[in-house]
């Protein structure tokens, strides 16, 4: 029985500053029925708080402890499975925020040996200057954690697309040597803690996304049911053609209410 919808942010709930027509309702109806929500994104460049303050003035209902970003996540995961209390960021003032509101401390001088942990994700600032730095803490640290917060290597934006993550990230792949630790879509983790947060299992959530590569590939990988709507990057016609694929096809997050007891009684079979 589902207890819960995952839902992404961009391309589901609003495009870029515009939100989508009459998901805000939608979500208050999902509510209303008594399901728990957890809004995910793999964008690290604003808070939770952010974030819960965006969704908020969409009128879309939602709390801060129901928002999971990949770099939110990341936090969790260091503090909570990796044990590291020290860690070396590239990445703006959100990733920061994240990875302090977790207890974790943002180490700054490249050559302290102290540090457990480098993390990586979008840098609007990133330069030659931040490339070398991490450099010299890869070459003083072999037993150093390498955590990307997400690998997407672009970000889609109203009228255009801008480099993502990734760009970031692969710049130091070619220091590294071993793979680093993806914490973000398609990876399980974001969906592993995203399920701790609600102490529920792969069988009882929904995960509800517009990207094929992030979110239904997440969402086969852990055996989530997975609903794919065509309101972000992807069309009807970009399906057939992936080997990972969405159990439901909507058009978008605003039709939940009209399948939701189709869905509910089709698990009962």
């Amino acid at each position: 029985m589902f207890h819960c919808f995952f839902f992404d942010l961009d391309g589901c709930i609003y495009r870029g500053s515009n939100p989508l027509r009459n998901v805000a309702n939608a979500i208050k109806f999902i509510k209303s029925k008594g399901f728990k929500t957890i809004f995910l994104t793999n964008n690290a460049t604003a808070t939770t708080l952010e974030y819960l303050n965006k969704l908020r003035s969409m009128g879309v209902p939602a709390e801060l402890n129901e928002i999971l970003t990949s770099a939110s996540a990341t936090g969790i995961y260091l503090r909570n499975y990796l044990k590291c209390r020290r860690v070396y960021a590239v990445g703006g003032y959100s990733l920061e925020w994240e990875l302090k509101r977790q207890g974790l401390k943002i180490v700054k001088n490249p050559s302290d040996c102290s540090v457990e942990a480098l993390v990586a994700c979008l840098d609007y600032s990133f330069n030659y200057r931040k490339l070398k730095n991490a450099l010299t803490l890869l070459s003083r640290s072999k037993d150093l954690h390498i955590v990307f917060t997400n690998p997407d290597t672009t970000v889609p934006l109203e009228r255009t697309i801008i480099p993502g993550a990734g760009s970031i990230t692969n710049s130091l792949r070619v220091f590294l040597t071993k793979e680093p630790i993806i914490v973000g879509k398609p990876s399980k983790i974001i969906l592993e803690i995203a399920l701790s947060l609600v102490d529920l299992s792969a069988d009882e959530v929904v995960l509800v996304g517009d990207r094929l590569e992030t979110d239904i590939l997440a969402a086969n990988r852990m055996g989530i049911f997975s609903i794919l709507v065509m309101t972000g990057v992807t069309s009807p016609s970009d399906v057939p053609h992936r080997n990972f694929k969405p159990d439901l096809v909507i058009s978008s997050v605003s039709d939940i209410p009209k399948v939701l007891s189709p869905l509910l009684e089709n698990q009962k079979v």
